[in-house]
């Protein structure tokens, strides 16, 4: 049979209760068709230090290697340093022979860093960003240097094929990276049936449900300004309660200012947090909300959102290009503009205040959600392993 590797610096999931991101979902679902498929997979991810290092199932098998932890507090370059780590533990794995692989499909560009060194030319290597470093550091205003720019440009340039998620992830590849747009392949990501059989709001429950908000705290997604747009609303003496989702980031400075802005709000407002939560968990937490709230920095997809989409549930969301290619203002969903917490304040008070527009947007969320399935994304990729071409 033939063998495929993966490479996700990011924690590949082991079991499904391990799925908490959209970038491992998309990672599982392709293997798991990959297997069906009758191909063998090799996946390397990262030891975080607990549990074992080396799984064996039917059709996989899963290498957990160590990298050592950056220190540095700017998250591109402790990204770059930790991915230099992994890949270096990766290439001088005794598992590690790109000689019995028919393709190598590296996630995100962490899982690549120099990896074009260690591959011969006649191998095929398919990479999925998920994020583009360049656009990253743009959206968060963060320094970027020289050596990340050209070991994600090296990766881009080995790549025989890259996947795009959103057409304005495809846009920054051709303009900021020169990428040939004839091997970048389009191919978003899609949401799973459970989500839109999950019953619409009704009007006279509105009210009661509280905001939702899930993603990794740290600066990139925005959480920071969710609660200064909350502190806004509780000054109108209007009830509001919130839910935020997502473990730490690892930015410590982030986590003190969430931290201290969730205790001065506990007396006007309801706040609950969760850690990182299995992605089997989602559905129900999107069930009993009412409006979902993304105040990004920086998207290249962002499936969280469509997923809130797909079960009738109002978005409000940063107007980013990726988000702007499915969410039409005031049509399907509310885009404010990023940074801005008097607009994001505004958007969530009209929802609660107007009931019977919250359940218009609903209906029309779900619809454009229909679009995005998983089936899709397959169609558009699966062929790219296949194929004896590179």
């Amino acid at each position: 049979m033939s063998t495929i590797c993966v490479i996700k610096s990011r924690k590949y999931p082991i079991e499904e209760e391990d799925i908490v991101d959209g970038g491992t979902l998309n990672a599982q679902i392709i293997v798991k068709e990959l297997i069906k498929k009758g191909f063998n997979i090799e996946v390397f991810t990262r030891y975080e230090g607990n549990g074992r290092k080396m799984f064996n199932k039917p059709g996989i098998r899963i290498f957990r290697v160590p990298f050592i932890r950056s220190k540095k507090r700017n998250v591109l370059q402790r990204d770059y340093e930790e991915g230099c780590s992994f890949i270096k533990s990766v290439v001088s794995h005794s598992e590690f022979q790109p000689e019995k692989y028919i393709c190598i499909h590296t996630h995100h560009w962490t899982s690549g860093v120099g990896l074009e060194s260690f591959i011969p030319k006649q191998l095929k290597l398919i990479h999925t960003p998920h994020l583009l470093a360049i656009e990253k550091a743009y959206y968060n205003k963060l320094s970027f240097s020289s050596c990340i720019k050209a070991c994600e440009q090296a990766l881009i340039n080995r790549a025989n094929h890259v996947i795009a998620l959103s057409k304005s992830e495809k846009e920054a590849l051709i303009v900021k990276y020169g990428c040939n747009k004839e091997k970048i392949i389009l191919a978003p990501n899609g949401v799973d049936s459970v989500f839109f059989k999950i019953p619409l709001p009704k009007k006279e429950n509105i009210n009661t449900l509280p905001l939702l908000f899930i993603g990794r705290r740290c600066r990139q997604k925005g959480s920071d300004i969710l609660l200064e747009a909350v502190k806004q609303i509780s000054k109108k003496d209007i009830p509001i309660s919130l839910r935020l989702v997502g473990g730490s980031y690892g930015e410590a400075n982030f986590d003190k200012l969430i931290e201290s802005r969730i205790q001065k709000l506990l007396s006007s407002c309801v706040i609950k947090q969760f850690e990182e939560v299995s992605h089997n968990l989602i559905p129900s937490l999107i069930k009993d909300s009412l409006i979902y709230v993304q105040p990004s920095r920086y998207e290249s997809q962002g499936v969280a959102i469509l997923e809130a989409m797909a079960a009738g549930r109002i978005v409000i969301a940063s107007n980013l290009p990726a988000i702007s290619e499915y969410i039409c203002h005031g049509k399907n969903g509310f885009l404010v503009d990023s940074e801005n917490s008097n607009a994001l304040a505004k958007s969530i008070m009209e929802l609660l205040i107007n009931p019977e527009k919250s359940i218009l947007l609903a209906r029309a969320a779900r619809e454009t959600a229909k679009n995005y399935t998983w089936s899709h994304m397959l169609k558009s990729i699966l062929p790219l392993f296949e194929s004896n071409q590179i």
